[in-house]
């Protein structure tokens, strides 16, 4: 951390390093981003969104609803059958406002892009042939609404 001798000094500082940075500074609909999960119930996920396409977001909100029929085509019981608290995903902005965005993963690119177990929080290994997630360290095979790359 730095501190700095005055408020004047400490602005022109601040003012130099926000200008290298180039954040879009709102999310459209349309937009594909990235986010972690922070919650899932059995109708919705929160996603913590911090990036479109790569680039970091400035935003007055950058909270995710992903609704459980938003997850992936045909029918779902619940949110928290294919996603996990902590898991880190691909989705695409369907509407914005002022009270976050509603995403969706339904589409066959988008999804869940690096997983954790919910048993030992070790990152869960992706076996390509049989679509199967694997924690390496305590041997459980979960289930996910995998983006496919």
């Amino acid at each position: 951390m730095v501190f700095l001798k005055d408020e004047h000094e400490e602005k022109k500082v601040l003012q130099k390093i926000f200008s290298k940075i180039k954040p879009k500074e709102c999310i459209d609909i349309g937009d594909i981003v990235y986010g972690k999960v922070v919650s899932v119930t059995d109708k919705m996920a929160f996603v913590d969104v911090d990036s479109v396409d790569g680039e970091k977001v400035l935003c007055p909100s950058n909270t995710g609803i992903l609704f459980v029929s938003s997850i992936e085509n045909g029918y779902l019981e619940k949110a928290s059958d294919l996603i996990k608290k902590g898991d880190y995903l691909k989705a695409r902005v369907t509407d914005a406002n002022k009270f976050g965005l509603k995403l969706t993963t339904a589409d066959r690119n988008m999804g869940v892009i690096r997983a954790v177990c919910t048993s030992c929080k070790e990152p869960l290994k992706l076996n390509l042939a049989s679509q199967e997630l694997k924690c390496l360290k305590c041997k459980s095979i979960q289930t996910r609404k995998i983006a496919k790359m």
